[in-house]
């Protein structure tokens, strides 16, 4: 199996963007594997910064990664120990030049059929096949309230109660990165993006729009993902809005 892909980045409304997204796909001797990052900078905090150092940091690992003889086994605990140590070299940073850096993290691992996810923060990854399953949980203190059943859904939206995340990389000492694993087949759609593009967008929404990549080729891909971001800017939506799509073929 291979992977069509597209990103894209917009600034919004922003001065900055504070968003990062990188994919690298590379042969193995388990067959392509694809690595796909998206990080949102933490504003205030030297956030752009740290989400570009995130993901250059994974991709420097990706890069030595494929070049070995692969132990599936070991990937989770290889991607955690990375993201671990990402987060102590930016903390330290932050010490030296006191100043702090902090971002989210959702990374994507695609390899001999299976998918593993490493995660921290409030960005998301999809996944699309005969269904729409969000593969991450948001890691804010809207998300805990509506798990306690403190608040739902729609009050969360009605109030629009800004995204106070419960930990980010740089900034906590000690993070609990979130995995998930499964398995992937041809004709499966992932979709990673920051909040700015699906705050405004309810599930049937994205059902709808990876539906449409799940037939599309690349230059469609294109269009589509474009498409998407004026819909929500359209909508109001001011933040930075970046977004990643992954095809299996």
């Amino acid at each position: 199996m291979s992977f069509i892909y597209v990103e894209n980045t917009d600034i919004g409304s922003r001065q900055l963007n504070e968003d990062f997204a990188f994919i690298k796909t590379a042969m193995t001797n388990c067959g392509e594997a694809c690595l796909a990052v998206i990080c949102d900078g933490v504003g205030g905090i030297q956030g752009d910064r740290a989400s570009k150092l995130v993901a250059a940091e994974m991709e420097k690992w990706f890069q030595m990664f494929v070049q070995c003889d692969i132990i599936m086994e070991d990937i989770e605990s290889q991607i955690n120990d990375l993201i671990d140590d990402i987060n102590y070299d930016l903390i330290e940073m932050g010490k030296q030049t006191n100043v702090s850096y902090g971002t989210t993290v959702s990374a994507l691992l695609l390899i001999d059929n299976q998918y593993f996810t490493f995660h921290i923060g409030d960005t998301r990854i999809y996944k699309f096949s005969n269904e729409l399953s969000q593969i991450t949980e948001d890691q804010t203190m809207t998300a805990l309230k509506i798990k306690r059943g403190q608040l739902t859904l729609q009050e969360a939206r009605e109030r629009n109660e800004k995204h106070i995340l419960l930990q980010c990389v740089g900034v906590n000492e000690e993070l609990e990165i979130e995995n998930q694993k499964g398995i992937y087949g041809p004709g499966d759609v992932f979709l990673l993006c920051s909040d700015g593009l699906y705050r405004t967008l309810n599930d049937g929404e994205l059902w709808d729009i990876l539906e449409v990549v799940q037939e599309s080729e690349y230059g469609e891909m294109e269009e589509v993902s474009q498409e998407l971001v004026d819909s929500v800017k359209f909508r109001g939506e001011v933040d930075n809005i970046t977004s990643v799509y992954i095809k299996v073929v």
